[in-house]
């Protein structure tokens, strides 16, 4: 088993867009907005950290949050696309190696019609 948790995140290249993409993504529930060193800004929703022998538990919540929004945010990515990147990632924080990585197929839906990288740090 390993410590994992999912992250839905956009990276602002324009600070114009901060307030209407921090309104549609706190929809989530607690978002954090971070500034970068390049003077971007990263808007993330964090799911908790569970402890699994496979992310789908977790696939199948970060997948339930983003379907909350998932019109809002298809046409501000489609919008803006230029202007900004979104993707998903699942965080592994522990050093365990027996971890299943198997996600539903909503979530690569979802990740497809949005236009969203699913990436995988620390496995």
């Amino acid at each position: 088993m390993a410590k994992i948790y999912a992250e839905f995140g956009i990276e602002i290249f324009d600070e114009s867009l901060l307030e209407e993409c921090y309104n549609i993504m706190k929809i989530l529930g607690e978002v954090e907005i971070k500034e970068t060193r390049r003077k971007t800004y990263l808007i993330e929703y964090h799911s908790k950290t569970l402890e699994v022998k496979e992310i789908e538990f977790i696939s199948n919540e970060i997948y339930e949050k983003i379907n909350l929004i998932k019109d809002k945010i298809k046409c501000f990515i489609n919008l803006f696309s230029e202007k900004l990147y979104a993707d998903i990632c699942f965080v592994k924080l522990s050093d365990e190696k027996n971890v299943s990585i198997k996600i539903n197929k909503n979530l690569i839906s979802i990740a497809n019609e949005l236009n969203l990288e699913i990436n995988f740090d620390g496995f």
